[in-house]
C-alpha cells in the first residue's frame, strides 16, 4: 500500500510538473515582425496606448491562433526585406505573410510535413496579378509577348520581384509602395505593378483608380501564405510553434470566408 502510494504521488508529480513546465513554455510572448504598410483586406495597424494590434483577415487570424496557442503577439513594423532580415537574425521572432522558397528556409522555419511544405497549415492562397493600364495594357499571356521588355513594378523583397528576374528576364521597379506604383501605372509611366489580387482591386477601389487599372489574367503566379518563425524560437519552442501553424489552419477553416466578407465590407464604406 505504501508503495502503490508513494508510485501514486511520484507520477502526480511528474504530470504537474509537465503541465507546469508545458505552460510556463507557452506563457510567454512571439515578437512579431509586420510589413509597415498596411494592405486590406489582409492587415491592418492600430495603436491601442502603446500597443500595436493587428486586424484583418489574415491579421485576425493569426492574432487568434497565437493567442490559443498560450503565447502573447508583440508586434514591431519595418518595411518587408527588414522583417526578413530581423528574423534571420533572431531578433524576432516570426514574420508574415512569407512565402516559402527553398533559399529562404536559411532565414527561418515554414510549417513543414514530411520535408515539404505544409501548405494546409498557411494563413492563406493568394494570387498575384499583373495590374495595367486599361488603355495601354501589357501583353501578357503567361509570358510576357514581343521583344519589348515592360516596365513592371513590384514591392522590395517579394518573391515575384525574382521570379520576374528569373523566369522572364525582367528587372522590377521595386521603388514604389502600391498606391503610388498604381498611380503611376494609371499615369502611364509604369507599365503595370505585380501585387496579390483582392488587396489590389480594393485598393485601386480606395484611390479611385478602378476606371484607369485593372488586374489582368492569367494570374502572374499563385502562393500560399505562411506565418514564418526564426529558428531560435523554434529551437526553443517547437511545441508552441507547431501548436500555432496548427491553430493558423483551424482559425482558417473556420473564419477566412466570414472574416473576408466582414472587412472587405468595412474597406469600401
Amino acid at each position: 500500500m505504501y508503495l502503490c502510494l508513494r508510485n501514486s504521488l511520484l507520477l502526480t508529480g511528474l504530470v504537474f510538473c509537465t503541465l507546469f513546465t508545458r505552460q510556463n513554455a507557452q506563457a510567454k510572448d512571439i515578437i512579431i515582425c509586420y510589413e509597415s504598410t498596411s494592405f486590406l483586406p489582409y492587415f491592418e495597424v492600430k495603436q491601442i496606448n502603446s500597443e500595436k494590434t493587428i486586424s484583418g483577415v489574415v491579421g485576425q487570424i493569426l492574432n487568434q491562433a497565437i493567442i490559443d496557442s498560450g503565447a502573447t503577439p508583440k508586434y514591431v513594423g519595418y518595411p518587408w526585406k527588414r522583417c526578413l532580415k530581423l528574423l534571420q537574425l533572431n531578433k524576432v521572432d516570426g514574420t508574415f505573410s512569407s512565402i516559402y522558397r527553398k533559399d529562404r528556409e536559411v532565414i527561418g522555419r515554414f510549417p513543414m510535413k514530411d520535408g515539404i511544405e505544409d501548405k494546409s497549415r498557411c494563413l492563406a492562397k493568394v494570387s498575384y496579378h499583373i495590374f495595367t493600364s486599361k488603355n495601354k495594357p501589357v501583353p501578357w499571356n503567361g509570358i510576357f509577348n514581343g521583344e519589348y521588355k515592360p516596365d513592371i513594378g513590384a514591392p522590395l523583397g517579394y518573391v515575384v520581384v525574382q521570379s520576374l528576374l528569373s523566369k522572364h528576364n525582367i528587372r522590377a521597379t521595386t521603388g514604389y509602395q502600391p498606391a503610388e506604383g498604381f498611380r503611376l501605372v494609371s499615369m502611364e509611366r509604369l507599365d503595370g505593378y505585380i501585387i496579390e489580387k483582392v488587396g489590389g482591386k480594393l485598393l485601386l477601389h480606395q484611390e479611385n483608380l478602378e476606371d484607369n487599372v485593372t488586374p489582368i489574367d492569367p494570374p502572374f503566379e499563385n502562393h500560399f501564405w505562411h506565418f514564418m518563425i526564426s529558428h531560435k524560437f523554434y529551437n526553443e519552442n517547437p511545441e508552441v510553434s507547431e501548436a500555432i501553424w496548427d491553430e493558423i489552419k483551424n482559425q482558417r477553416l473556420k473564419n477566412f470566408s466570414s472574416l473576408m466578407k466582414k472587412y472587405l465590407a468595412k474597406a469600401k464604406n
